[in-house]
């Protein structure tokens, strides 16, 4: 009698070339059937237990992933392993100081960012768009218009990888700078935004300040001279929830008045 065996040629799976990840960031990693034919039905097992051709990988430090791969009814592949390799990424974080100043307003901005080698800032809003560089710890940023701005910043390290922070509420109108604008409030005596109130600052050559609420009546609601806030109620009592409006006029020193409008949501 005769004995015949057959051998199959075992699947070489590839798992790609090793990586370099920055941390917080993921990347695809993809295996291949190196000798399988083109319409071949392969299966692939990675050590995450994943039976898809790609997975993702999303290490916080480096890993080794290994694959193996076959064919429908043949034996495994050897295993094929990929590096992924994480580079720390920096850690973007600035502030903003002011000085009292009118427009234009002159703010000093101070980078604590870690682990960088380069920072781009970008000024934006009111249609206007200015990215520079700029990778002091500390410098001036004048800013000569009227309106609402984010500065942006990114920050890059050695090994190319970035983070980014942001500052929204740089608001100059005339000689008014306000830091904190809000749209919406909850006067539930909880702590948290509990009353609508406008930050001012810069307020150089402003002699007067008023403000005053109405209801979508046009009912006074609430009124004030210099800065003070409003918690949502009218003659000891609680408004409804609802939009209401805000006018904040000033006069400076030589006697020029200046209006501002917008909306504020009472929330209950």
């Amino acid at each position: 009698d005769t004995i015949r065996f057959t051998t199959q040629e075992k699947t070489i799976v590839s798992a790609g070339p090793d990586v370099s990840l920055c941390e917080g960031d993921s990347i695809l990693l993809t295996a291949t059937a190196v000798n399988a034919p083109v319409s071949a039905k392969i299966s692939y097992l990675w050590n995450t237990s994943d039976t898809s051709q790609s997975i993702y990988s999303d290490a916080r430090t480096d890993k080794f992933y290994w694959v193996v791969a076959s064919l429908k009814d043949e034996c495994l592949s050897e295993p094929d392993t990929v590096f992924v390799d994480v580079k720390p990424s920096p850690d973007a974080a600035f502030h903003v100081s002011r000085n009292k100043s009118i427009q234009p307003l002159l703010s000093r901005v101070h980078n604590t960012s870690e682990d960088w080698n380069k920072a781009t800032w970008t000024l934006y809003g009111n249609q206007f768009d200015s990215t520079f560089t700029d990778n002091n710890p500390s410098f001036d940023l004048l800013v000569n218009r009227i309106g609402k701005f984010r500065l942006w910043l990114e920050v890059e390290n050695k090994y190319n990888c970035v983070d980014t922070a942001w500052y929204d509420s740089l608001v100059i109108f005339d000689n008014i700078y306000i830091e904190y604008w809000p749209s919406a409030f909850t006067p539930n005596d909880d702590g948290i935004n509990d009353s609508f109130s406008l930050q001012l600052f810069d307020l150089a050559g402003i002699e007067k300040l008023e403000g005053k609420i109405y209801n979508r009546w046009g009912e006074l609601m609430h009124e004030w001279v210099d800065e003070d806030w409003w918690t949502g109620e009218f003659n000891g009592r609680p408004c409804p929830a609802g939009v209401y409006v805000y006018v904040l006029k000033t006069v400076d020193a030589v006697g020029q008045e200046r209006i501002v409008k917008g909306n504020v949501t009472l929330i209950r």
